[in-house]
């Protein structure tokens, strides 16, 4: 039997998104159809500060789930989400 590590595998807990004065502004001047599209892709989404608490998340999730994800760099919060769909081409 292989032995076990002492070391239990966490996911980084993440952060809820706050709102800034800058944020308060994009929304502010966005569309009630925009404010959706900003609330679903990074609001309602946990935040990462750094591309190292990214990886473990990674990690975690793989370790648990079997399930293969993606990140992306947020263009509203500047922090990192991770996400189930794929990688777009541009």
């Amino acid at each position: 039997m292989p032995k076990r590590s002492k070391y239990k595998l966490r996911l980084p807990v993440g952060e809820k998104v706050i709102i800034n004065a800058n944020l308060f502004e994009i929304l502010k001047k966005s569309s009630l159809q925009d404010r959706k599209k900003i609330v679903k892709s990074c609001f309602a989404k946990k935040r990462f500060k750094h591309m190292g608490e990214v990886c473990d998340a990674l990690a975690y999730i793989y370790k648990k789930q079997q399930t293969n994800m993606n990140f992306y760099k947020c263009k509203y919060c500047r922090g990192y989400h991770i996400t189930k769909q794929k990688k777009r081409k541009k």
